[in-house]
Order: structure tokens, then C-alpha cells, then sequence
């Protein structure tokens, strides 16, 4: 039989891996009894140059803390993380982040190569008159050399009274980058994660209520081919949560699925290798993370 070669890839998706911790995620600290302003290791987006402060709204006021109302109240958001979230104004630029991990300052959590990252983010829109279609970008982001930022990877939000059919319940969102290459802009740099208003100036108006920001990561797969008995198969550890999907290809350009989808328990799985006599096969694993 020919020979073989294996590689992993992974794609975006849904899943549960090793927690990163994300210093104030939910907004609790500091305590505040009824608003307040300050963010704690959040950081704001700046200013831009358009925006007027003499209208009486200071940049610093368009995002801060709340506490939530009383349980039996009309208003009391029933499913938020502690007591208190965060209220970010949906106008142009608007928006919070920060680096993470333990002592985010200090010491930041970087892009791993082989490693994937997953923000988990739960949002409610449509406050305040905010308007049908309006967009809120949550994701993954990395600092350039000229102080700004890049996204790395994102997902949008759109209010609307599908998706947010009521001001007391608040929606989980996630967004999954790819695996990390050699390469990529964003490799070695602190992995940062940023909730931006990506309203226009017609749209604008209402706030966005956000809560309990949580990061996971889960290494990329090593696969394996071993020898069992006279034949040969496809062998890697899979992790709880997430989607295995086995290709293989004898040119590296047209990939046939190697099986069925296996759905990771923890455990080694492992899918027989289908041999020709001869010539050169390929192996390829894409993981997309489930529900």
C-alpha cells in the first residue's frame, strides 16, 4: 500500500474547550447602585474626530454599568450573570475591549499556533428605540503597530424583534477564529476581544445591553495513522463539544469524506483508512464546534 500523510485543520464554529479567563467579563466590579462609568480593565474605543461633546453627551458616557432592577420588576432581566452588565449606545464607533487572561496587563494570553479561540457573549438589543437592522459587531482582535486594531475573527449582530422579542431576556452569541498559522497578523500577539457599534449615522439611536463575555480555546487535533492488525486508520484525541469531519485526497486538490461525522466525547476515535495498492493518500480533519 502507498504511503500517507495526515494534517488537521479547523473550522469556525461553536464549542466548549479550556476556559481564558476574562477579567470583569460580566461587569460586576465595581459594584455600583444604580449606573455607573467605570469599566474596570475594559477599555473604550476612542473618540472620533466627528463626534461633539458640547451636546452635553461625553464619548465616556456612551458605554457604562448598570444594575439590574429587582426581581418582579417590568424591566428585570431575568437570565443576567451576577447583577450588573454594561450598556454601549448604538452610534458610529462606539465600542469596549481589552486583552485577557490572568492580570490582562502583565501578562496576556497569546495567539497559540494550533489553537482556536471562542468568545461566548450574551447580548440584548432593541433598547431605547433602537431602529430594525441595526448592527453590532462582536469578535476576536489584535493591536498593529500604529496603536489601532485588526479584527481576527467576528460575528454580527442585527436588532430586530425576531431575534429580540423581548427587553427581559437576554441572547448568547459566539464567534470562533480560525486555527492560528504561521503567519498570521495576529500570531504571538495578546488575544483581545472587542463589542463595537457598526451603525451608520441614519440608523443610529437606542443602546445594546452586554453580559458575561467568556473565552475558551482548544488546541488543533494530531492525527495519526496506525497499524491495526493489516490495516491501517486514522486515529486523534477528540474534546467534548466539539465536530470531527474526516477527508482524504490523493492530490491535495479533490477531498472525499472519510466517513461520517464523529462527535467528540473526550476519547480516541478512529476511522479505517480506506488503501489502494498504490500511490500517495492524504488526510485531512476539519473541526467545527457544536451546540
Amino acid at each position: 500500500m502507498g504511503w500517507a500523510w495526515a494534517m488537521a485543520t479547523m473550522a469556525c464554529g461553536v464549542g466548549r474547550g479550556e476556559s481564558i479567563p476574562v477579567p470583569n467579563g460580566s461587569f460586576e466590579e465595581p459594584p455600583v447602585a444604580f449606573v455607573g462609568l467605570d469599566l474596570g480593565p475594559w477599555k473604550r474605543t476612542e473618540k472620533p474626530g466627528w463626534y461633539d461633546e458640547g451636546g452635553g453627551m461625553y464619548w465616556n458616557q456612551l458605554v457604562g454599568v448598570f444594575q439590574n432592577t429587582a426581581p418582579g420588576k417590568p424591566d428585570h432581566i431575568g437570565n443576567l450573570d451576577g447583577r450588573q452588565a454594561a450598556w454601549l449606545f448604538a452610534l458610529p464607533g462606539v465600542g469596549v475591549w481589552q486583552e485577557i487572561g490572568p492580570e490582562a496587563s502583565a501578562s496576556p494570553v497569546r495567539y497559540e499556533l494550533g489553537h482556536a479561540y471562542q468568545l461566548v457573549v450574551d447580548v440584548l438589543g432593541n433598547g431605547g428605540g433602537m431602529k430594525e437592522g441595526v448592527p453590532l459587531i462582536l469578535g476576536f482582535c489584535h493591536g498593529k503597530a500604529d496603536g489601532s486594531r485588526g479584527w481576527v475573527a467576528t460575528r454580527t449582530v442585527v436588532s430586530s424583534a425576531l431575534l429580540f422579542p423581548t427587553r427581559t431576556h437576554l441572547t448568547t452569541f459566539r464567534v470562533t477564529t480560525p486555527v492560528v498559522r504561521p503567519g498570521d497578523a495576529w500570531a504571538g500577539k495578546p488575544v483581545a476581544i472587542m463589542a463595537e457599534s457598526a451603525v451608520g449615522f441614519e440608523e443610529q439611536g437606542g443602546y445594546w445591553d452586554l453580559d458575561h463575555f467568556r473565552v475558551n480555546h482548544v488546541p488543533s487535533p494530531e492525527l495519526a495513522i496506525r497499524l491495526l492488525g493489516t490495516g491501517l486508520r486514522l486515529a486523534w484525541r477528540t474534546e467534548s463539544g466539539w465536530r470531527y469531519h474526516a477527508w482524504r485526497s490523493s492530490d491535495l486538490r479533490e477531498w472525499r469524506p472519510l466517513g461520517g461525522v464523529v462527535e467528540g466525547d473526550g476519547a480516541v476515535a478512529e476511522l479505517p483508512v480506506e488503501g489502494d495498492a498504490d500511490g500517495a493518500w492524504f488526510y485531512r480533519l476539519e473541526v467545527t464546534a457544536g451546540e
